[in-house]
């Protein structure tokens, strides 16, 4: 009997959490989504620990992982650091995390010791390339505007003539966030000009072209473990075509309708997605047309959406998690032969 009054004791345990992060705390900024999730965090009683990945690392002793974060003002490591159990750790991966390849090892690492990491590398990986994503959702017979690769600095012309639309055009780096990167291109002149120009700067950039969809705003709803839980709209700011908050962007509420709805969960699956944002642009017939999905963002910002939907979000995520059936962990290895 006391075995067992241990045993739920243990259970009612607030869990613990650990973020990786780069650029969440760089400036102390408390709306920063990566700093409010150890606020919310800290007022629920749970422990938590940021894992600076900027010279912080994962050490293992004794068979227990110990997370040691790199204080900058400091200047020194956190020898004593943060100890870390699959059984009551959850993880939070902020956008950072695909910056560098061993940063990304660090997810992998906790992933294949069982640990639940929200999102997971993959997730990360494919919402960071912004074709790969444009692939994932095919596959899903999500709609999407034309997009095609550049594929040389001198293919401009041609990749423009395969993805069959007419100027204005959208160019993109594959990888960027915040409306950083997506360039508005008005004519071939401008569009083979600009391609080298980019090439120049990076020879080993990557650019993709997309169709250009005319729109007043664009949406995004925020997706939790197949439950769409936030959502606004983004008017195109002034003077623009993007629709970033963190561009300026003044966002308002908005209600999606079943497609909408139907498509975002769709999209959030495909990529994996445990905490994601999904942007897309509404149809003129937002009731039977599907929405272009413009992509998925799998580091979602709170401190717009949580303004224009008046709900602290990132508590809600937080609590959400305390069921740790919840939790979804990878499979452990298992030989064809066992």
């Amino acid at each position: 009997m006391e075995r067992f009054k241990r045993f739920f004791a243990e259970e009612k345990k607030p869990y613990r959490i650990l973020v990786l992060s780069y650029d969440d705390f760089a400036n102390d900024d408390p709306n920063v989504t990566g700093e409010r999730i150890i606020s919310e965090a800290t007022s629920l009683g749970f422990d938590s620990y940021v894992l600076e990945l900027d010279g912080g690392f994962i050490s293992t002793t004794s068979g227990k992982k110990i997370a040691h974060t790199y204080d900058k003002q400091k200047k020194e490591i956190d020898e004593k650091g943060f100890e870390l159990n699959p059984d009551d750790t959850l993880v939070f991966v902020r956008g950072s995390i695909t910056t560098r390849y061993a940063w990304l090892d660090t997810v992998t690492q906790l992933e294949r010791a069982g640990f639940c990491c929200i999102n997971s590398r993959h997730c990360f990986e494919v919402c960071h390339d912004k074709y790969r994503t444009m692939l994932f959702l095919a596959e899903a017979g999500l709609r999407q505007p034309k997009t095609i690769l550049i594929s040389h600095k001198n293919e401009s012309t041609k990749a423009f003539e395969e993805l069959g639309a007419n100027f204005p055009i959208i160019l993109k780096t594959v990888t960027g966030s915040h409306g950083v990167g997506v360039l508005f291109i008005e004519s071939e002149k401008n569009l083979v000009a600009t391609v080298q120009l980019l090439y120049k700067l990076d020879e080993d950039i990557s650019l993709l072209l997309q169709e250009y969809i005319p729109t007043k705003s664009d949406v995004r709803a925020i997706v939790r473990d197949r439950e769409i839980i936030a959502t606004m709209a983004r008017p195109v700011v002034e003077g623009d075509f993007r629709s970033n908050v963190s561009q300026g962007a003044e966002p308002v509420a908005i209600e999606l309708t079943d497609m909408e709805k139907i498509n975002c969960l769709d999209a959030a699956k495909v990529v994996d997605g445990l905490w994601v944002g999904v942007d897309f642009i509404p149809a003129k017939n937002r009731v039977k047309e599907q929405p272009f999905i413009i992509e998925v963002n799998s580091s979602p910002g709170s401190a717009g959406i949580e303004k224009t939907n008046k709900t602290n979000m990132v508590k809600d995520v937080v609590k959400y998690y305390m069921d740790r059936t919840k939790w979804l962990k990878p499979k452990p290895f298992r030989s064809i032969y066992s």
